[in-house]
């Protein structure tokens, strides 16, 4: 049964391909409305037309970040990886740690920002100032071969994953709890 779900799936592509599917965007379609429904206006006796779907936006700004993360907002900013901090309005670098070890991910946690790392003196995560990119802590542990994705936080306990393994590190107390 599969052997024949495969050779139906060849041969729907192959069918597909000499069609023109796969071949460039049709300039029609950039240009014409993204859909005509028929019987789809509100009476159902002619046609709905829908808007394009491709827009084009003016850009704000723009800025080059090292690395990739999800971005945070805070206070009028967004907090990209590296770190990196941008004034929303501006596009502007108000500060930033360029460090080519910082993994793929920050959190921010009860106003500190921590920013996983990946570098081979074993540390995990550095903890910075967002207001002012200042370090405050970093965290280390002879866990750390490789890894860094995003902390997550809960109950002030810092959850971060290196070397295959989980930590939990007290950030009340400021020391490693457990890795499983």
């Amino acid at each position: 049964m599969r052997l024949i779900r495969i050779k139906f799936l060849c041969g729907m592509i192959l069918l597909m391909g000499s069609q023109g599917v796969f071949a460039e965007i049709d300039p029609y379609y950039l240009s014409s409305p993204s859909c005509v429904i028929d019987r789809g206006n509100p009476a159902r006796t002619g046609e709905y037309v829908a808007e394009p779907l491709i827009k084009n936006h003016e850009v704000k700004w723009a800025v080059d970040v090292p690395g990739r993360a999800s971005l945070i907002c805070y206070n009028n900013s967004i907090i990209a990886n590296g770190p990196t901090v941008i004034d929303i309005n501006t596009g502007k670098i108000s500060w930033q740690v360029y460090n080519q070890f910082f993994g793929s991910g920050n959190l921010l946690y009860k106003e500190k920002l921590y920013a996983t790392s990946d570098q081979i003196d074993g540390t995990s995560v550095v903890e910075y100032d967002p207001a002012t990119g200042k370090k405050v802590m970093q965290i280390s542990n002879e866990h750390n071969k490789h890894g860094g994705f995003s902390p997550l936080a809960y109950n002030d306990i810092l959850y971060f994953n290196v070397s295959n393994s989980i930590v939990a590190y007290d950030l009340k107390n400021k020391k490693l709890c457990g890795v499983l």
